[in-house]
């Protein structure tokens, strides 16, 4: 028994095997076995291997390349595929045994073909984007205002409403689908992508506007005239003599105020109006005449009525060293005769003014700090001299205005110029610069201390600007402005820190802050009153050697001559020696005193010498004794 085996390349497939093939187990099997009973003859057929390819698609499109159904391929070779929408679908993609499809997304692609394959085009229904907007004056209630998606042929209803005073016009945009572009309501069939929009125009009404016999209306006019809605339209209605206004008639709910002949009316609808104008009978007028100054009114005809329309003549008549100024009250003027109509109630006055002097005064005053020039005081010029007064802040001062008789609309100017026809007093106002910029914050400081000691203070300043800066630094310390430091230069960005004695002169809680009215902040420091401990020690200190000095006094005119002339010499000048330590302890004491920062160690230093100094004598007395 032999065995056999048969190998197949690559893309080809065993068949059988042939010729002398009776002794062979199985002819189908590339592997088996022959039995040897004679001189044998074979052989091993092959075939290249064939697969088979079934294709199919979704609903709305088909494969036109290679068709749809089963095809049979040999191994290896190269199918061309054709997927075709149908209108309004797209194809998506191949699905199923895809992978060795060229392009999945392509509907013009290939597939190699390595084995048995079931593959399907998949197809999809086009989707498109409808965008919708509206001019001013309306919108799109249905579908809305904005983007949206749509199959395609899907018919989308369309309605536009206009706002208050506005109605709609067209579709405007990609309205190629839209059923009827002028109708507010219609619809669009989606066959692409569209962008469309509601058109508004606001809208127009007519106004008539006519009037009665006896006027006119001048505003607008009379005749048809177009407004659009919402429109505030002046109306004027002007009687002949004679003839007076009496109301608007008509379409006249909107306006303002039916019995007036200036008023105005808002146009919403189509409106007619008419002014009404009647026949008026006589009236008749009081004319007061008034005199300011010295002089008298000439009045022709000079009656105590007349009768409306009439007209008055006025002729202004100055005393001497009078002129004759202007008329004020219900005619203004400054000629010396003037006509006046007699429409109604009038009073006029006739100002008369002295006439000028040849010279006046120009007294000029400062508030604050800076100069004037002319400089400050009474300056005397002639009649209609131009004086030009200039104002010049001191430094750290800044020019506020200028008060009293000042040219109108030359309050705020530096300089100014002052026409001399009258005695005028002018006043230039300075006020202190706030031009502080450096940032300054108080970072360390002695809370408590006794009066007469100094207060540190350790502060920072920031310059937070892009230039170099160079300031005075000012705390406020309880209330008061103290410049703690001047002249201070920082470059742009440069923080410093510095450090300020303060001397607590009197005892009690004070505030310390930046110069700064909003310092979040601020900082208090409790002084209090000076330890009169010291003080008492001392005065007992005196006192003691006092008392000894006596004692030894005595104690020396008890002795009488007893004692020797170098005796006495050298109790003397122990005494003076114990005088000259006391004064000394005494100086010691009130340079103590005024240095705030010594320690409690050195009084007690000092008590303990002074108690040494007080045996030593003691002892001194005792060995005298």
């Amino acid at each position: 028994v032999v065995d056999l085996e048969a190998i197949a390349d690559q893309s080809y497939q065993f068949v059988e095997w042939t010729g002398d093939n009776g002794t062979i187990a199985d002819t189908t099997a590339n592997a088996t076995t022959i039995t040897m009973n004679g001189s044998y003859t074979i052989r091993a057929e092959f075939d290249i291997t064939t697969y088979t390819l079934d294709i199919s698609s979704t609903a709305v499109g088909n494969v036109i390349e290679p068709g749809e159904g089963s095809f049979e391929y040999d191994d290896g070779t190269m199918v061309n595929l054709e997927a075709v929408a149908d209108e309004g679908y797209h194809f998506v993609e191949w699905t199923g045994d895809n992978g060795t499809i060229g392009d999945l997304t392509a509907n013009e692609t290939t597939v190699e073909m390595l084995n048995d394959y079931t593959i399907t085009a998949e197809f999809e229904i086009n989707t498109y984007s409808l965008t919708v907007d509206s001019t001013a004056g309306g919108n799109v209630i249905e579908p809305g205002e904005g983007t949206f998606e749509y199959d395609d042929g899907t018919m989308v209803n369309l309605e536009a409403a206009a706002d208050e005073g506005y109605h709609f016009v067209e579709w405007t945009g990609d309205n190629g689908t839209i059923g009827d572009v002028t109708a507010n309501e219609t619809t669009v069939e989606m066959l692409n992508d569209y962008t469309i929009t509601a058109e508004f125009e606001i809208n127009t009404y007519t106004l008539d506007i006519s009037s009665t016999e006896g006027g006119s209306v001048v505003a607008p006019g009379e005749g048809s005239f177009e407004y659009e809605h919402g429109t505030t339209v002046d109306l004027e209605a002007v009687a002949d003599t004679g003839y007076h206004f009496v109301e608007w008639t008509g379409d006249n709910g909107t306006i303002g105020d039916v019995t007036a002949n200036e008023t105005t009316v808002e146009i919403f609808e189509d409106y007619t109006i008419t002014a009404e104008i009647e026949e008026m009978a006589a009236e008749y007028y009081q004319l007061t005449v008034e005199v300011e100054g010295n002089g008298t009114v000439d009045i022709d005809p000079d009656q105590n009525e007349y009768e409306e329309g009439t007209e008055v003549t006025l002729t202004a008549i100055p005393d001497a060293d009078w002129n004759f100024g202007e008329w004020t009250g219900d005619h203004k003027g400054e000629d010396a005769e003037i006509n006046v109509t007699m429409d109604e109630d009038k009073n006029i006055t006739a100002v008369f003014e002295e006439e000028p002097t040849d010279e006046y005064e120009l007294t000029i005053a400062i508030e604050g700090n800076g100069t004037t020039e002319p400089g400050e005081g009474t300056h005397t010029y002639e009649n209609g001299t131009a004086v030009t007064v200039e104002a010049t802040p001191a430094d750290g001062w800044q020019f506020s205005e200028w008060t009293g008789d000042v040219p109108e609309g030359q309050e705020n100017e530096t300089e100014i110029t002052i026409t001399m026809d009258m005695d005028k007093v002018v006043t230039a106002n300075f006020e202190e610069e706030d031009t502080t910029l450096f940032d300054v914050g108080i970072t360390n400081y002695d809370e408590e201390v006794v009066k007469g000691e100094n207060v540190t203070i350790e502060y920072t300043v920031h310059n937070p600007t892009d230039k170099v800066v160079t300031e005075d630094i000012i705390l406020i310390i309880d209330g008061e402005r103290v410049v703690v430091q001047e002249d201070v230069t920082l470059e742009p960005g440069q923080e410093v820190t510095l450090e300020y004695q303060w001397e607590a002169e009197d005892a009690g809680e004070f505030t310390i802050s930046t110069d700064d009215e909003d310092d979040p902040d601020p900082v208090t420091v409790t002084v209090e009153e000076e330890d009169d401990g010291m003080d008492m020690m001392l005065i007992g200190g005196i006192v003691a050697v006092i008392v000894i000095i006596l004692a030894l006094i005595g104690y020396m005119m008890m002795k009488g001559g007893e004692g020797s002339e170098t005796e006495m010499e050298e109790e003397t000048e122990e005494m003076e020696e114990l005088e000259t330590d006391e004064e000394e302890e005494t100086d010691e004491e009130e340079l103590d005193e005024e240095d705030e920062t010594m320690e409690e160690g050195s009084d007690e230093e000092e008590m303990e010498e002074e108690t040494e100094e007080e045996e030593m004598v003691d002892e001194d007395i005792e060995e005298e004794l």
